[in-house]
């Protein structure tokens, strides 16, 4: 398997995680959950045969995607199908990066995977097959690049609300609280909400929740023996009982199950 990534240059890299781009991934299983992250991903199927996103409740039943779609907001995990032998490209977008590229509020596409020629229209098509017709990676993240950048048409200006307050949320101090960042901010309650609507699809809280979970899956990947209380105190979770609540929430299993089921990738596991 071929997997690459490529960090645009500003000012996309402002909204931009990275972009990615692998040929050959063949896994044994066929599904995966992808655990919430707090980031919105752009995907690009560079081959013939669809990808299904099944339903959590009964997977008998599936959605199928063609040529490119953009996962938004999830405030749960998703079961994704892996079968067969892929090559994608696709867009990993901060923590409220994605809004400059789309022409409604984020928590439109909340919980859900929607086509993206339903939003870019016949663009989005052109682009997928630029992409597949591109011999090397380093020209197809040269294309996605200038796409992005002929699509945003100059209007890339930061939200300082936003940068100040994801960062705040990902390195949150004792002090942190929903009305200190008002406070600090600036900006009214509703106005913060409305904000985080547009900007990143979720309300403040749910995002708070998405990375402190985030940070325990972190965790739990650099340790090799856990203390559940430890772990959870570390988070900066209430007690062991709320962690275990939190993490069953966002991935459908208790956490001492997760050295069993997880794979090669975080936010990653195997169905």
């Amino acid at each position: 398997m071929l997997y690459l990534t490529h960090i645009p240059l500003p000012p996309l890299s402002h909204f931009v995680e990275w972009f990615f781009f692998y040929e050959g991934f063949a896994p044994p299983h066929t599904k995966e959950k992808r655990l919430p992250d707090g980031a919105v991903e752009l995907l690009i199927n560079l081959r013939e045969e669809p990808k299904l996103l099944f339903d959590n409740h009964d997977q008998g039943k599936a959605t199928e995607f063609k040529r490119s779609w953009i996962s938004g907001q999830q405030e749960g995990y998703i079961v994704i199908d892996v079968a067969g032998e892929s090559s994608m490209m696709g867009i990993r977008f901060k923590p409220g990066g994605g809004w400059p590229f789309f022409p409604f509020p984020m928590s439109e596409i909340q919980n859900g995977v929607v086509e993206l020629d339903l939003i870019w229209g016949r663009e989005a098509h052109f682009l997928q097959e630029k992409l597949v017709a591109a011999s090397s990676p380093a020209l197809k993240f040269h294309l996605l690049e200038n796409f992005l950048l002929d699509w945003a048409n100059g209007q890339l200006d930061a939200n300082p609300y936003i940068d100040f307050a994801v960062q705040a949320l990902q390195h949150p101090g004792e002090d942190f609280s929903i009305k200190w960042l008002t406070q600090k901010t600036g900006i009214s309650h509703k106005h913060l909400i409305r904000t985080f609507d547009k900007c990143i699809g979720v309300k403040p809280k749910m995002l708070a929740r998405i990375l402190k979970f985030q940070k325990a899956i972190h965790l739990l990947e650099q340790r090799q023996t856990v203390k559940w209380t430890d772990l959870a105190y570390d988070c900066g979770y209430f007690d062991q009982a709320h962690f275990i609540k939190e993490f069953q929430q966002f991935s459908g299993i208790n956490p001492t199950s997760y050295f069993d089921v997880r794979g090669e990738s975080i936010n990653y596991l195997p169905v």
